[in-house]
């Protein structure tokens, strides 16, 4: 059974309080030790903060570094409306201008086939079993009415094409008839008088997908054959009107396209996914199909006189396609120009590049034909944006250390430092700096040395930097381009350079920073150990006093119980 701990209950002495305060004294030392603890991790967030802040720093430096950052470019046409030429340029393109004059454009190869690859809506003239909704026609026809000499036709589609022509017959009172010619796979409208078709209250597309229209006279036809392939229904039931039979029993067959093989199945797949499977492949073409002129072109990805190849065993998808025997190949013409008046160029490309007219960097896309002039000047944009980021990010370093190392002393001579006035590494690493912003160019011998020849100097009395005159600074990129990358980006000397390997001491696994933070990084560990055994020792102390005034109670309830035995013997 535990000993009685209330305290004073014998003695009335509140020796627990007494406890309480001497075990307050025994953790003085443990408060110190968080006290260093708290002051090495606002140290290491100080580190953290500044190690951040000088890689930013570098970053901004490695951009400093790039060889086309200091020779940027703009290229501006003289008369944008015109819309004859588009340019652009890269770095190191000789500035001028230049005079364009395009004579002919580029094209592509086509290849088109012969017209009506799709079959006739009908074989026959009888059209009593066409239904309008399954009819191979352009677009799909769609219900509603149309006109007639001025008498409304109702279409419905699930008539079929002679209902139709009855429907014509009625609605004109047998006016105006129609039929259908095989031969020609079109529709005719005849009468004794002026057919007139159609009025703004239409609601079906019948006479647009028939290509019908009023000519004046009394007999009107399709203005060219109706039927179409169905791009969306397999290859055997699409209505082509040849027959592929160059397929294995699966239905398996293959044709290559500038010798690149493209492989098909008449009963899987439909000609758009054929289509589809072309312009996917590496034979650089695509393939489209026209079903006003029910026709397939194939078309040279590439512009210029080049060849385009097609090739397959008879009675393969291509013939009946009409994209082999019979189709027309169209050779594509190469674009020719001059440029201020030289001899005459040929590319295959619009996109005149130096591989062509041989002005390096600079690239011209002719739109069309006609006479326009390019102007290439310099463009400071980039190398003035990388060099306010640099001097942005060396200013954010050397603010912070300033404000992280200052040290006061107040009026009345009490000294208030931060929390790295103590660092002499990190003092050092801002005099350094400083010091290397002026000796990083001293011996280069360009007509720009040093950071002030460009107009850009350290605020009075600051470590800070700052653009002094940036007229100056804009003109010295835009005509010394070469000067001011040598300043930055030079192997052995340039300020860039210099002061990136500088940083890398300090930032770099195992630098410096590194090597401070571990350092705090061990202290507060073995300041935890330290913490650790306080505690320890303070727990047995509270105990062994605890313990102490316990036995101090029951002694002193002893001595009591034997004086009130006494009392009573006596009274």
């Amino acid at each position: 059974m535990e000993p009685l701990q209330l305290s004073g209950l014998a003695s009335g002495f509140d020796w627990k309080t007494v406890v309480d305060q001497l075990i307050q004294l025994e953790r003085v030392p443990q408060n110190r030790l968080i006290s260093q603890q708290q002051v090495n991790s606002l140290k290491l967030s100080a580190l953290d903060d500044l190690e951040g802040r000088l890689e930013n720093l570098a970053d901004a430096l490695e951009d400093l570094q790039d060889s086309d950052l200091f020779f940027g470019r703009n290229a501006t046409i003289g008369d944008s409306q015109a819309g004859i030429l588009s340019a652009s340029s890269g770095a190191h393109t000789l500035t001028g201008s230049y005079s364009f004059v395009i004579s002919g454009l580029a094209t592509s190869t086509d290849q088109t086939d012969t017209l009506n690859v799709g079959s006739a809506i009908s074989p026959t003239s009888d059209v009593s079993g066409v239904t309008l909704a399954t009819m191979n026609v352009s677009s799909a026809i769609t219900a509603g009415t149309f006109s007639v000499n001025g008498q409304s036709v109702t279409v419905d589609t699930a008539d079929s094409l002679q209902d139709l022509f009855d429907a014509i017959s009625t609605a004109t009172s047998g006016a105006v008839t129609a039929s259908y010619d095989p031969a020609t796979d079109q529709l005719q409208l005849s009468s004794a008088s002026a057919i007139t078709l159609g009025n703004p209250t239409d609601t079906s597309n019948f006479l647009s997908v028939a290509r019908l229209f009023s000519n004046g006279s009394g007999s009107v036809s399709s203005t060219s054959a109706l039927g179409a392939v169905n791009l969306n229904s397999s290859i055997a039931s699409s209505s082509l009107a040849a027959s592929i039979t160059n397929v294995d029993g699966n239905g398996d067959g293959t044709f290559t396209i500038n010798g690149k093989s493209i492989a098909f199945n008449v009963n899987d797949d439909s000609i758009g996914e054929v289509m589809q499977r072309i312009n996917e492949s590496d034979a650089e073409v695509t393939i489209n199909y026209d079903a006003v002129t029910d026709q397939f072109t194939l078309t040279n990805r590439d512009t210029g006189s080049l060849g385009l190849a097609v090739s397959e065993t008879s009675g393969g998808f291509l013939e009946a396609s009409g994209l082999n025997t019979g189709a027309t190949i169209t050779l594509g013409a190469n674009a020719n120009f001059t440029v201020n008046g030289g001899g005459s160029l040929t590319s295959t490309s619009n996109i005149l590049d130096s591989s062509v007219h041989g002005i390096t960097g600079l690239s011209v896309t002719a739109q069309k034909t006609g006479t326009e002039s390019v102007q290439v000047a310099s463009d400071t944009t980039g190398a003035r944006k990388a060099i306010d980021d640099f001097i942005s990010k060396y200013n954010a370093v050397q603010s912070f250390i300033e404000d992280k190392t200052d040290i006061t002393v107040n009026d009345n001579d009490t000294v208030t430092t931060d929390v790295l006035s103590d660092n002499r590494d990190v003092s050092t690493l801002a005099r350094s700096l400083r010091t290397r912003i002026f000796a990083a160019e001293s011996t280069l011998v360009g007509a720009v040395k040093r950071l002030q020849d460009m107009g850009i100097d350290f605020k009075s009395g600051s470590s800070e930097l700052e653009i002094e005159d940036a007229d100056l600074l804009d003109t010295t990129l835009a005509e010394n381009g070469d000067d001011v990358a040598e300043v930055f980006a030079n192997s052995t000397e340039g300020l860039a350079v210099v002061l990136e390997s500088f940083i890398d001491a300090f930032t770099s696994d195992n630098g410096t920073l590194d090597t401070q933070k571990e350092t705090l990084n061990t202290q507060n560990a073995n300041l935890d150990d330290q913490f650790d055994d306080l505690e320890r020792f303070i727990e047995n102390e509270r105990d062994r006093l605890t313990n102490s005034f316990i036995r101090m109670e029951e002694i002193q309830s002893q001595l009591q119980w034997q004086l009130s035995v006494l009392t009573n013997s006596f009274f």
